[in-house]
């Protein structure tokens, strides 16, 4: 995936941020979303992207942090099946359309499953209404070995 003897590993992180929740008891009690990192994987020419983030103006924050390093994004590994590893998979395919979305098979099943559950989807959207995909893009199996 990635060409070239040299690897660099730069980790891009989101800060925290509030998000529809349950209704704040008082002050200090707004829900906020914990702060969520992605991480840039780079050879000489070529980089992996490590996570997605969730809502659109953190994937776009994102791709301009990726991009601004000048390497081709050639995958967006996905670490974990939860939803908020992997939702901003399709807006960062709009950016990077030249990259594949990649997958172990438990993750991608885990992935499958919240993208298809109604109630999952539900929450996400109650969480971030506006602010995600209605019609999310699931990684592709990355094969082993």
């Amino acid at each position: 995936m990635i060409s070239g003897s040299e690897l660099r590993i730069d980790v891009h992180v989101t800060p925290m941020r509030p998000f529809a929740g349950t209704a704040s008891q008082g002050a200090g009690d707004q829900p906020m979303w914990s702060p969520m990192s992605s991480s840039l994987i780079a050879g000489e020419q070529e980089a992996v992207l490590v996570d997605t983030l969730i809502t659109f103006d953190q994937v776009d924050a994102l791709a301009d942090w990726a991009e601004i390093r000048g390497k081709r994004i050639t995958a967006i590994v996905i670490t974990h099946g939860h939803s908020d590893h992997w939702i901003g998979l399709a807006r960062l395919l709009e950016r990077f359309p030249d990259a594949r979305g990649l997958a172990t098979g438990k993750v991608l099943d885990r992935a499958r499953f919240e993208a298809t559950d109604e109630g999952l989807q539900k929450y996400w959207h109650s969480c971030f209404p506006g602010e995600i995909p209605d019609s999310p893009v699931l990684p592709g199996l990355l094969e082993e070995g």
